[in-house]
């Protein structure tokens, strides 16, 4: 079952490193128990576990060290304490003046449709009934809340 498994992803099972036994135990009453290895398992391997190993670090030095920076760049490197170029005011000017207006029956209208999407949501569950159909309620639901949340703390 496992090497099926295996199989359908992709994967290989590993190789057999000992001989698959020829005999059982109920027709062999006194076994005898030797390691007998395949030739395919005495040759050596190039792969996750190799014969020998090196285990040195392989890291060059280099050669000539950076100078620290000058004066003059060292003033034109980003400095995140450092006020924005741009104000408050910039950003109020930035946006288009329609989305400064208040509509409080298009925000309404906004509430209304999220709790009779809850509902609606309730309603489908409530008549499928389905385990299938449940984890995908979980998350809309999950999402449709976390919507009412939201308006309800930016309110």
């Amino acid at each position: 079952m496992a090497s099926w498994v295996l199989s359908e992803c992709g994967i290989k099972p590993l190789s057999r490193f000992y001989p698959k036994p020829t005999t059982s135990f109920i027709s062999n009453p006194t076994p005898t128990f030797r390691f007998n290895p395949s030739p395919s398992s005495l040759k050596p391997r190039n792969g996750f576990f190799p014969k020998a190993r090196n285990w040195a670090l392989n890291v060059a030095t280099p050669l000539t060290t950076l100078e620290p920076p000058s004066e003059e760049e060292h003033t034109k490197r980003f400095d995140p304490g450092a006020p924005p170029p741009f104000n408050l005011a910039d950003i109020r000017a930035a946006i288009p003046k329609h989305c400064w207006v208040k509509n409080p029956w298009k925000s309404m209208s906004y509430v209304v449709r999220d709790v009779a999407i809850v509902f609606g949501l309730a309603a489908v569950a409530a008549f499928f009934n389905n385990w299938l159909l449940w984890p995908l309620y979980w998350f809309a639901q999950g999402t449709m809340f976390w919507a009412l949340f939201v308006l309800g703390h930016d309110w």
